[in-house]
């Protein structure tokens, strides 16, 4: 069949066409081939939702987790779309998508709650998806969830440590802000940021106040175990982290797994905080006898 001919196919044929073709087909390509095809892969939701649910309904989790990832930067916005929801009306696992923009991501959220009928979803079911927005930084999204749908206490949790595990800063300042997270849960990000080496995610932390000494020592420990350097030089900063906590027991048990590197960073560190003391010994002493 030549192109001329695609270009004159009634929309019912392209679509039954299209409909027997894998969802891993590079449909994107194939919207290139002819005007129908462009229009019902690319613009008709409803289609793109039919074509997702035929093929991907009845997948298995590990599939979707696994096939999806490397899939989703070939799909259409619609099919986008329509994989996002299905995703969220199953409860189901959400690919690790690598970095998506928050446009893109605001544009699903939007067609998704215009469109509830098609794909039975709304904001209560969008809610189910806020640890992905936090893990990938989506401040907009995570913001929209949170005013139109109850998110539980747990989810709050679980979403503020993959937001700390990836990084995600603006996420972080956010939560901060907000105050949709307590003080226990603010210590708990604060040690997954110390395991992955989020720095600038253990700064926004540490610099809010709101951290007990016992959780900055508990992230520092980590850290160490962890082999963060730059983490616990960031931690070592703060007089507050106490790497010897609990008779020093903890910080044993993860010498164990420490580098040269990081060996040589906590003497560096601990020696500028004997200097320190020192120098405020000094001048107290001045002070009193002055």
């Amino acid at each position: 069949m030549t192109r001329c001919q695609l270009h004159t196919l009634p929309r019912e044929i392209a679509e039954n066409i299209l409909l027997r073709v894998p969802i891993d087909s590079h449909l994107r390509s194939l919207a290139l081939l002819s005007n129908n095809f462009r229009d019902v892969l690319c613009t008709d939701l409803g289609f793109a939702w039919r074509h997702v649910s035929l093929h991907l309904g009845s997948a298995p989790t590990s599939f979707r987790i696994a096939g999806l990832a490397a899939l989703w930067r070939f799909l259409p916005v619609s099919y986008k779309t329509a994989l996002f929801a299905l995703l969220v009306a199953r409860r189901d696992s959400l690919p690790e998508t690598g970095p998506v923009s928050t446009c893109l991501v605001l544009r699903i959220l939007y067609a998704i709650t215009e469109n509830r009928q098609l794909f039975g979803s709304g904001w209560k079911d969008l809610a189910f998806a806020f640890s992905w927005f936090c893990a990938g930084n989506h401040v907009a999204p995570a913001r929209l969830v949170l005013r139109n749908a109850t998110v539980s206490p747990l989810q709050l949790k679980f979403s503020l440590l993959k937001a700390a595990e990836n990084g995600s800063v603006d996420i972080m300042k956010y939560a901060l802000v907000e105050c949709w997270v307590n003080d226990a849960d603010l210590g708990e990000a604060l040690a997954e940021a110390a395991r992955h080496g989020r720095v600038e995610a253990a700064r926004v932390l540490v610099n809010c106040k709101r951290i007990a000494t016992n959780a900055k020592s508990y992230a520092l420990v980590e850290a160490l175990r962890c082999n963060q350097a730059e983490v616990v030089r960031l931690l070592m900063a703060d007089p507050d982290a106490n790497p010897f906590y609990n008779d020093g027991r903890p910080y044993k048990k993860a010498e164990a797994f420490m580098r040269d590197e990081v060996s040589r960073v906590m003497r560096e560190m601990l020696r500028r905080r004997a200097l320190a003391s020192l120098f405020r010994s000094e001048t107290t002493k001045n002070r009193i006898l002055g």
